[in-house]
């Protein structure tokens, strides 16, 4: 994982043991975080964008050199016209649907309002963004969640990984097609 650390911390003119101090981190934490020899939990990476004044996603890797990327087409649709966006993003099954954010997952670089493209269709096997509904002392609560089977890495890393052994306290919704933030 390469971070661009480097590039922010000089558009913030400041020195790799200036931010360490800043993080209250050592100076040899901040060179491997810089060189991508170490890789930041995602509260290190959150404070690493409050410390420089970005969004985590900013300080994310970039894409891959060396390769061409193909030309972006843009299409105007309104975000009310669920099955335009869907056919745009080559949903073309289920029953898709478009949540919004209630709160951030800085560990998937969601922030709040953000709009999720959910596809209901399944099976939802593969890896990847998916919605879990969890049901907890009765009550239930859907999540964005990262999918690993036979895990689920919740967004709140405090969290410990679910296992989804289908008891019934967990099951997933939806894959995610597609995150939005409208400027």
């Amino acid at each position: 994982m390469t971070l661009r650390i480097k590039h922010y911390l000089r558009q913030a003119n400041l020195t790799q043991a200036e931010l360490a101090a800043k993080l209250d981190i050592t100076t040899g934490y901040m060179s491997n975080l810089a060189q991508g020899k170490r890789v930041p939990s995602p509260q290190m990476l959150q404070r690493l964008a409050e410390a420089l004044g970005v969004r985590v996603s900013d300080i994310m890797e970039e894409p891959a050199t060396g390769f061409e990327e193909a030309p972006v087409q843009f299409e105007d649709i309104p975000m009310s016209d669920v099955r335009a966006i869907c056919r745009a993003l080559g949903i073309t099954a289920g029953q898709p649907t478009i949540c919004v954010a209630s709160r951030s997952a800085p560990a998937f670089a969601v922030s709040k309002g953000d709009k999720i493209v959910a596809d209901l269709s399944g099976p939802f096997e593969a890896p990847g963004l998916v919605l879990a509904t969890f049901v907890e002392n009765g009550a239930g609560r859907t999540e964005l969640c990262r999918n690993a089977p036979p895990w689920l890495i919740r967004s709140e890393t405090s969290d410990e990984p679910t296992r989804v052994n289908g008891n019934g306290e967990v099951a997933i919704v939806a894959k995610v097609a597609g995150i939005y933030r409208l400027s």
